[in-house]
């Protein structure tokens, strides 16, 4: 999870800071990147996102899904399926 700006449709706000007016073009965002490993994982996880971040309203966001070609663990160089598998201990 990351915390990033942007405006979108939304456009910014206005604000009234020390007196002074100020325009703000950019919105506090939330930005989530998550891998599964199947197809079947990917609905579940778009169903489930869909469904906790639906407003009806302007910002509900999007989803955006593609397919990554590969994966690759530096310290134990594993690849693939087995580059994105959680390990048991921490070093």
């Amino acid at each position: 999870m990351y915390q990033v700006m942007g405006c979108g449709i939304q456009k910014g706000y206005n604000e009234v800071v020390r007196g002074v007016k100020v325009d703000l073009q950019m919105q506090p965002k939330i930005k989530f990147e998550i891998v599964v490993s199947s197809p079947e994982w990917e609905k579940k996880i778009i169903d489930a996102i869909s469904k906790a971040a639906y407003t009806g309203e302007i910002g509900d966001g999007k989803i955006f899904s593609y397919e990554i070609r590969s994966a690759y663990r530096i310290r134990t160089k594993e690849t693939g399926y087995d580059a994105i598998q959680p390990t048991d201990k921490v070093e």
